[in-house]
C-alpha cells in the first residue's frame, strides 16, 4: 500500500528514522510561537497602544535595536502582531519545516532558523534606518518588526537548496529524482507566493519583503554549504557543519555589534523620544496594572 503524503514523499517514506519523532522540532517551534503570542497578549499587553506593547514584549525598531538593543534582533522574531499574521506563519512553518527537517535534521535546522530569523531582522532594522528621513522636523517613524517569517523563509530557502543537490545526486533513484523535482516546483511556488503575500502599501512599505529576501538569501546560503560539506544524505551534525555554523554565528556577532551600536545623534534622540513615549504611557496606567 503506498503512503500517501501531502507533504511529499521526502518527508515521509516508509523507513522509521522518518516518522513523526523526525518532526518534534517543527512541531516545538510552532508550539513556542503560540505560547508566546498567548503570553504576549495576555501578560505582556498592558499599554493602550500596541505598537508600544510589541516595543515592550520585545519587538525590533531600528531606533532601538541599532543604538544598543541589539537582543531585539532575537526576541522579535517570537513575536506576533495578531492572530491573522500568527497563523499564516505557524501554516508556512509546518509546511517548510517539516521538509526542511527531514532533509537536514534537527541541529542545522535549528541553527537555521535562528540565524536567518535574526539576520532578516537585522537587515530589515538597516533597511528601516536608510529610507526614513533623518530630519528632526520629520516626525519619528516607528515600525515595529516582529515575526517568524525570515526564519520560515530561511528555512524555505536550505529546503529549496537541498532539493536541487539531491536531485542531481548520483546514488539517487530515477524516481526518487521526479519526487524531488516536484516537491522543489511546489516550494518554489510557495515561496513566491509567500513573497507576494507581503503587498507593500503605505504604512509598511517594503520591510516585510526586506525580511523575506534576507531570510531565503541566507538559507540558500546555509543549505549549499551544508549539503556541499557534508552531503544531502547526512543528517547528523558533524564537524563540518559545526565548523560551517561556528563561522556563520560569528560573522553575525560581528556584524550586530559593529551596527548596533550607533552613537548618531539623531537616532539617539529618536531613541530617547520613544522610550519617554513609553514610560508616560506606563505611567498613566493603574496603579495595579502597573506593577504586572
Amino acid at each position: 500500500m503506498n503512503n500517501i503524503n501531502p507533504w511529499g514523499d521526502v518527508v515521509l517514506p516508509s523507513r522509521p528514522e522518518y516518522r513523526l519523532s523526525a518532526m518534534l522540532l517543527t512541531f516545538f517551534l510552532a508550539l513556542l510561537n503560540t505560547g508566546v503570542y498567548i503570553w504576549q497578549v495576555n501578560y505582556a499587553s498592558p499599554l493602550a497602544d500596541q505598537v508600544y506593547n510589541m516595543l515592550l514584549a520585545g519587538g525590533s525598531v531600528y531606533q532601538l535595536s541599532l543604538t544598543g538593543d541589539w537582543w531585539r534582533y532575537i526576541t522579535s522574531i517570537l513575536l506576533h502582531s495578531d492572530p491573522f499574521h500568527l497563523g499564516v506563519n505557524l501554516i508556512a512553518l509546518l509546511v517548510f519545516g517539516i521538509n526542511c527537517e527531514a532533509l537536514t535534521g534537527k541541529m542545522r535546522m535549528l541553527f537555521i532558523y535562528l540565524f536567518t530569523g535574526i539576520s532578516a531582522s537585522f537587515a530589515s532594522a538597516l533597511w528601516q534606518a536608510t529610507q526614513n528621513d533623518m530630519s528632526p522636523l520629520s516626525g519619528i517613524p516607528v515600525t515595529v518588526g516582529v515575526g517568524a517569517s525570515g526564519a520560515i523563509m530561511g528555512l524555505a530557502g536550505t529546503t529549496v537548496m537541498y532539493l536541487i543537490r539531491a536531485r542531481k545526486d548520483p546514488s539517487v533513484s530515477v524516481a526518487d529524482s521526479l519526487r524531488y523535482k516536484n516537491l522543489l516546483i511546489t516550494m518554489i511556488v510557495l515561496i513566491v507566493l509567500s513573497v507576494l503575500s507581503a503587498v507593500p502599501d503605505d504604512e509598511e512599505p517594503v520591510t516585510d519583503n526586506v525580511a523575506h529576501f534576507s531570510g531565503l538569501i541566507c538559507g540558500a546560503v546555509l543549505g549549499w554549504l551544508y549539503s556541499a560539506a557534508s552531503g544531502v544524505r547526512n543528517r547528523r551534525m558533524d564537524r563540518r557543519s559545526w565548523l560551517i555554523s561556528a563561522a556563520a554565528t560569528g560573522l553575525l556577532i560581528l556584524l550586530l555589534f559593529t551596527c548596533s551600536s550607533s552613537r548618531e545623534q539623531q537616532l539617539l534622540f529618536e531613541r530617547e523620544t520613544i522610550l519617554e513615549d513609553i514610560a508616560a504611557q506606563a505611567d498613566a496606567l493603574p496603579s495595579g496594572q502597573k506593577n504586572n
